[in-house]
């Protein structure tokens, strides 16, 4: 890459992300170690897997990024997408080449991690002492109950449907194959017809339609069956009897197939992801508040103590969930979703994780509700950074699930009826 050096002028970085959160003497001082290239067109900036120590980005011209999928995105200079890294990974996610005479910034990774530390201001993260802390609600009998059994190991777990169980087992048995799963589908005549629809969708349908389950299992795969079939079983679990809890659990129910619709429809734009191991890790996510909800429907007064039973979810609901996932025998990815999946900030590795893509669908499901406000802005959330689409921008992101509204509805509508 030939190349020519030039400065940056301190103004130039309050339009650019983590800068802007910079004081103006801040800007200053990073603008004198760091400099500009002019490259020329048709130029290859950086190679998609390497390490180079630096983040980048577009300030003059267009370039064309190539991910791993064999897409490709135009940025160009004076754009919103303009405004964050067009690299800033490590490894780096993207080939990116010149299509014209480029100005880039490069900037080193430390002072790039270090302003974006900076940025991350106490309004930007939800305020833990809003909610009671464990101390404070030691006093609150179904935390207190809950809290002991957990520490003695003597936690009462929802039992995982028995259709999905042997489902589970039969997918992934050596001697699997289709007919015994059908034969097991269709003692549950509920989940045989929603298999049949999903396999006539728009996302797995073939060159004719079908009206056997046998066909739709032959159609979808072993897999794809057993991760459908968990998922529509679901349903029976996010159940109580008591009237006062029921639209709590309802609450649950919906968020998780919201989050599950979502992932699904983000995991199909990534090769990295499998988008039904994606759907059922989105609805698995909060699995820990039914057995929240579950034990709480043997205090009366519970439903009087809204704030209690909201912190007492926040703060249980992420072991109680890794849990019981142990228990049913799901892999270490569900478990480690359903601890995480509200550690905003989690960052345990530069490559994103099925935890990662639940982290963006529930920040992607509160657009536009109360709960947005309690979460780091979109670009200080890391796993936002490391997928694909947090390359770009916040905008873009939100563009494209608008465009997949429709698929994010089927979904919805095949796992809440």
């Amino acid at each position: 890459m030939t190349s020519t050096a030039a400065r940056i002028e301190t103004d130039q970085l309050a339009n650019l992300f983590p800068f802007q959160d910079l004081t103006r003497e801040e800007r200053i001082i990073v603008a004198a170690r760091i400099s500009t290239i002019r490259v020329g067109a048709g130029k290859k900036v950086i190679s998609r897997g390497s390490t180079d120590g630096w983040a980048y980005y577009l300030l003059a011209g267009r370039v064309r990024l190539e991910p791993m999928d064999g897409r490709h995105l135009i940025v160009e200079s004076g754009t919103k997408k303009a405004q964050f890294p067009i690299s800033a990974l490590h490894p780096h996610t993207y080939t990116i080449t010149t299509l014209c005479e480029t100005e880039i910034l490069r900037v080193e990774k430390s002072i790039f991690q270090t302003a974006k530390r900076h940025g991350l201001q106490e309004q930007d993260i939800p305020i833990a002492n809003e909610m009671p802390s464990t101390e404070d609600l030691r006093d609150y009998p179904l935390f207190r109950h809950i809290y002991e059994e957990l520490q003695q190991q003597k936690l009462k777990i929802p039992s995982l449907p028995a259709v999905a169980v042997k489902i589970r087992r039969a997918a992934f048995a050596e001697d699997a194959d289709a007919r015994k799963l059908t034969k097991m589908i269709q003692m549950d005549p509920a989940i045989t017809a929603k298999m049949v629809k999903a396999a006539n969708s728009v996302l797995y349908r073939g060159h004719s339609s079908i009206t056997s389950c046998q066909d739709a299992v032959v159609r979808l795969g072993l897999r794809t069956t057993s991760s459908l079939v968990t998922s529509f079983a679901m349903r029976d679990v996010f159940r109580t009897k008591t009237k006062l809890l029921r639209e709590r659990m309802k609450e649950v129910w919906q968020h998780s197939a919201k989050v599950a619709a979502i992932s699904h429809r983000l995991a199909s734009t990534n090769s990295m992801f499998e988008s039904e191991q994606a759907l059922l890790a989105g609805l698995l996510h909060d699995i820990g508040a039914v057995s929240v909800l579950a034990y709480a429907e043997q205090y009366d007064d519970v439903t009087a103590e809204a704030d209690a039973l909201d912190a007492t979810l926040t703060h249980l609901k992420g072991e109680l969930g890794a849990l019981i996932l142990k228990r049913w025998g799901f892999d270490d990815v569900f478990v480690t979703v359903a601890r995480e999946a509200e550690n905003w900030l989690r960052d345990p590795s530069p490559q994103p994780d099925y935890c990662d893509l639940i982290i963006i669908a529930q920040m992607h499901s509160f657009v536009g509700t109360p709960k947005m406000s309690t979460i780091p802005a979109m670009y200080h959330i890391p796993a936002f950074n490391k997928l694909a689409l947090g390359e770009l921008t916040p905008e873009l992101s939100l563009k494209m699930l608008n465009k997949a509204q429709e698929h994010i509805d089927r979904l919805e509508r095949w796992l809440t009826f």
